[in-house]
């Protein structure tokens, strides 16, 4: 399942990004060691009714230069 975007949605760099280290590359980069980190946040709609439904988490990777 995890592959299926990488497939099916026309994103073929989807599945080497996602098993690179985005820390050690942002590093590579520029930003200073310990500057750098990946956390996840919820994501979702809002339905018709105006119910929020969860839908799956959005990874972010952010620093500061």
């Amino acid at each position: 399942m995890i592959d299926w975007d990488t497939c099916y949605n026309h994103e073929p760099f989807w599945c080497p990004m996602r098993d690179m280290d985005l820390v050690a590359e942002s590093v590579s980069a520029g930003f200073e060691d310990g500057a750098v980190e990946i956390t996840s946040v919820p994501t979702g709609r809002v339905l018709q009714t105006g119910k929020q439904q969860k839908t799956g988490q959005l990874t972010l990777l952010v620093g500061q230069a």
